[in-house]
């Protein structure tokens, strides 16, 4: 993919213990983790974010690749503002030179990204992460089984941003965003 928001993959080297070391373009910019991990960011600025990788995602998608382990780790913050992301290409660099995906993986692995950009929204606006702990971010409180909304665990998340990240996390949710694009767009929205 051509995407200057990807860093690409260069190359796959294979020790004699068959450790695996993946060689990426580097960029100077920092963790969208490490900003996380000191607090949640403004609603302004998660919209800007999130709709940057949605729409990198929505891209890469179009030529049938997938992300497929996006998480705020995976997402580098320039000085700039700039968004990057690594990762993108791994998992195939990894898998099995006779492996195949069927139609039914490139979908599951879709509806992966599509979720992972409902987290990585739920995380910009409370530093948590619905789930689980991943990349030093605590869970995501839950009540009785269910993730609490954003706009439960911290004051100010704006209320469209709450109904977004519903939209995204819960299939079951009306009018429920299933693709990349679907998310870019209804951000973009936001945004203007």
């Amino acid at each position: 993919i051509t995407d200057h928001r990807f860093l690409r993959v260069l190359d796959l080297l294979e020790d004699e213990q068959g450790m695996h070391v993946v060689v990426r373009e580097w960029a100077r910019a920092t963790p969208l983790s490490a900003l996380l991990a000191q607090s949640p960011l403004p609603n302004s600025r998660t919209v800007a974010i999130v709709a940057e990788v949605a729409d990198a995602l929505a891209t890469a998608h179009e030529q049938g690749l997938h992300h497929r382990r996006l998480t705020p780790h995976q997402v580098l913050i320039k000085e700039s503002g700039a968004v990057r992301i690594v990762g993108l290409g791994v998992a195939t660099a990894l898998a099995p030179v006779d492996h195949h995906d069927s139609a039914d993986d490139l979908r599951a692995y879709e509806a992966a990204d599509v979720a992972a950009l409902g987290k990585l929204l739920y995380a910009c606006l409370v530093s948590r992460w619905p789930g689980g702990h991943c990349d030093g971010l605590r869970a995501a409180p839950t009540e009785h089984g269910r993730l609490l909304r954003p706009r439960q665990v911290r004051a100010g998340v704006a209320r469209d941003l709450d109904a977004i990240s519903s939209r995204i996390l819960n299939p079951r949710t009306p009018a429920h965003l299933s693709s990349a694009r679907e998310v870019a767009q209804v951000l973009h929205v936001v945004h203007d």
